[in-house]
């Protein structure tokens, strides 16, 4: 649905598409709110685009921050090809250690985006280090689009864009 959803509003909205995204969203997330009122209840589909999109990646974001502001980072020690030489200070993977922690389930993986892993393993300098090297990412995925069918590229890197954004570095 999202790169059904990108090339429409490129096709359609070309010149106004970063309007057509930005009111798409709240238009979206606004119905489905009200109709979580109406119904008096969660439904699923705002459960999955608003709580799972927008409120458990900030919660999530915040209890990294919130725990590794005063427990030792990990230096990427879980991590190939770290975990060779680098020994963690924690005995499971960082996301168990934040999901039992906070909400007490040893067994949930409370994976957060690339910054609060930055931050897990680097410190406040992990958001400098990330960003760069999200930077870096992203110009050269604009580098080697440049001059290629836009309704062809944009679809096809807007999933892959959302995933760099919403997962660990090493990971991505």
């Amino acid at each position: 649905f999202l790169v059904l959803f990108v090339f429409i509003g490129l096709k359609y909205f070309k010149t106004r598409f970063n309007n057509f995204i930005l009111i798409s969203i709240i238009v979206l997330v606004s119905l489905l709110l009200g109709i979580d009122y109406i119904i008096n209840d969660y439904s699923l589909l705002s459960s999955i685009l608003v709580r799972r999109m927008f409120m458990v990646p900030a919660q999530f974001f915040y209890y990294y921050y919130d725990y590794f502001a005063v427990h030792p980072v990990d230096f990427y020690a879980q991590n190939f090809p770290f975990s060779l030489f680098l020994t963690s200070h924690y005995d499971i993977e960082i996301p168990y250690v934040i999901s039992d922690f906070y909400v007490n389930k040893l067994n949930s993986h409370a994976n957060a985006n690339i910054f609060a892993d930055s931050y897990a393993n680097l410190g406040p300098s992990g958001f400098f280090i990330a960003g760069f090297l999200l930077l870096v990412i992203l110009k050269y995925l604009d580098s080697v689009s440049r001059n290629k069918n836009i309704f062809i590229i944009l679809p096809l890197l807007s999933f892959s864009v959302i995933n760099i954004a919403n997962s660990s570095l090493i990971t991505t």
